[in-house]
């Protein structure tokens, strides 16, 4: 995620839009192909959806902030530890 959210060329604020029923200004980013950042307009300002248009289409939506989230590893797991 760093590497989307923290690199990047000259941002310009575009339209509003609504994103999975939540108000949202896009952020765009003018270098290469581009990426555009949704971003809340409501309550706490929260990415809500990152587009990638080029060279490789990809879209990524985010939800749930503030939520725990609970990770179970699934069976015969590999410690990274055990890898070296």
């Amino acid at each position: 995620m760093d590497g989307i959210l923290l690199t990047h060329g000259t941002l310009r604020k575009g339209p509003t839009t609504t994103v999975d029923g939540r108000k949202a200004v896009e952020v765009s980013d003018q270098t290469g192909g581009g990426t555009s950042y949704y971003v809340a307009t409501t309550g706490p300002p929260y990415p809500l959806e990152i587009k990638r248009h080029a060279p490789d289409s990809v879209q990524i939506v985010l939800d749930r902030f503030d939520q725990s989230v609970s990770l179970t590893p699934p069976a015969n797991a590999v410690s990274a530890s055990q890898l070296h």
